[in-house]
């Protein structure tokens, strides 16, 4: 089996469940992510603002489980982030690590992440122009200035306002169960949980796939079930102040966050990255 990790510096705040499985290290099995805390990443010099402001979604219009693209703490760079909440005039933003920010409408783009397009990746601990190609789930291909293409995660994946397209993302048609680009549940090898991830590549009769948090590791198709985290699944999930698997049924599924439902009757927010389906179930 080989497993590749990546660098959870992205943002200049590290990855919620990178940060979570270190506090756990002592409990039940983690989440797939790496063994040890990458080195932080140097900071990345933002993007100016471009002298046109974009157009904010329209908060009368936007419900919770609405995707759009963030400018995470005005930096001037967008990711990928899901509504949670509408307050008055803020917005309660999920990102695909876990963080959350409250922003207003100024601050949030309809989600125009749509391949073909450009943005920086992470790298080897740096951040790297790519062309986006494809985006399944919670995973994005992505090709680099020397042809490499691989496979990442939406956190570590990031456009500016300029080089959005003018059109907003529709998902494109499932891929074969098993082949590049479908989106399966992986039994991690780490703990025998189903976690959702996409299929990067294949690799003889083995298939490369891609966890939330940019982990992969290569597994047996028998290691696969078709498609993703769908509503109505009974999972787990965890937080950093709640650091227990607790059960529940995903009740709105929204690009990377799934909406909760606990036996108390709590309605939560969660990232696939902290969510998994029990063994057996």
């Amino acid at each position: 089996m080989t497993q590749t990790t990546v660098d959870s510096g992205w943002r200049g705040v590290g990855l919620a469940f990178c940060a979570l499985l270190a506090a756990c290290s002592s409990e039940a099995p983690a989440a797939p992510a790496p063994p040890a805390p990458p080195a932080p990443v140097p900071a990345v010099a933002p993007v100016p603002a471009p002298a046109a402001a974009p157009a904010p979604v329209a908060v009368g219009a936007t419900v919770p489980g609405t995707v759009v693209l963030a400018n995470y703490q005005g930096q001037g760079y967008y990711y990928v982030g899901v509504v949670t909440a509408v307050t008055g005039n803020q917005l309660s933003v999920l990102y695909a690590d876990g963080d959350t920010e409250t922003l207003a409408p100024d601050g949030v783009m309809p989600d125009r992440l749509t391949p073909v397009m450009p943005g920086e990746a992470l790298r080897d601990g740096v951040a790297v122009p790519v062309t986006i190609e494809r985006r399944v789930g919670h995973a994005l291909g992505v090709a680099g200035a020397d042809g490499q293409r691989w496979w990442t995660s939406v956190p570590f994946v990031r456009v500016t306002a300029a080089s959005m397209p003018a059109t907003v993302f529709a998902a494109p048609a499932p891929a074969a169960f098993g082949q590049t680009g479908s989106l399966v549940l992986a039994r991690y090898t780490g703990d025998g949980q189903w976690y959702e991830a996409v299929v990067g590549e294949l690799v003889g009769e083995l298939r490369r796939v891609v966890y939330a948090d940019g982990s992969s590791e290569d597994l047996p198709m028998e290691a696969l079930r078709d498609g993703g985290i769908a509503v109505g699944t009974r999972i787990e999930t965890r937080t950093r102040e709640q650091p227990e698997w607790v059960s529940g049924t995903v009740l709105l599924r929204a690009a990377h966050g799934v909406q909760v439902e606990f036996a108390t009757g709590e309605r939560r927010w969660a990232p696939v990255g902290l969510v998994r389906v029990p063994a057996g179930g």
